[in-house]
């Protein structure tokens, strides 16, 4: 596991490190985790917390907050985790970088030397606490820019009127289409 290696390589480049690692949730690698932590001899260094009903407590008190994935679409960890103020380090994944800027958070590169890449951005950004106040800054103003509720609704309601101008549009094109799938009341009156 990703995550697990890179806190063993952190500890192994910087063993008196005060740095824990917190892992939450119960997937389906949990014991193959658990495994790994024993194995590298970690267990009093990154600790697997499970399932956790407060999650935007943990993410509010970490320092910074990992995504190791090998897949994602777009976190939803990392909206929470920008919205109050967490600055991360993520897979450069899916989605993540039209969330994650340079200035909010690093995103990594995976493949060959992506624990190394882990390592040294974490530990980069633990050592640089103007930096992760500047992600933290930035990361907020960019969920309140550009993430609110409002700005998905005014979104969504462009691009349904998008794909009803092109319903109309194409409809018009057709001659034995009539409008009234558009406007069902039409006929009505």
């Amino acid at each position: 596991h990703i995550f697990v290696q890179t806190a063993a390589t952190i500890f192994k480049t910087c063993p008196d490190h005060p740095v824990h690692f917190a892992m939450v949730g119960n997937g389906e690698m949990r014991g193959y985790t658990e495994a790994a932590v024993r194995k590298l001899g970690l267990g009093q260094r990154v600790h697997l917390l499970g399932f956790h009903l407060d999650r935007y407590a943990l993410i509010f008190d970490s320092t910074l907050l990992m995504i190791t994935s090998a897949y994602e679409g777009v976190a939803l960890v990392s909206f929470e985790a920008m919205a109050v103020g967490t600055p991360q380090i993520s897979a450069d994944v899916g989605g993540q970088k039209e969330l994650i800027t340079p200035d909010t958070g690093v995103l990594v590169k995976n493949g060959r030397g992506e624990v190394t890449r882990y390592a040294k951005a974490c530990l980069e950004l633990l050592a640089d606490p103007e930096r992760r106040a500047r992600m933290a800054a930035a990361g907020k103003e960019r969920i309140r820019n550009h993430f609110t509720a409002e700005s998905a609704v005014k979104q969504y309601a462009e691009i349904f009127e998008q794909m009803a101008e092109l319903s109309r549009k194409r409809a018009a094109e057709i001659p034995h289409l009539r409008p009234p799938h558009i406007n069902p009341l039409h006929e009505l009156y």
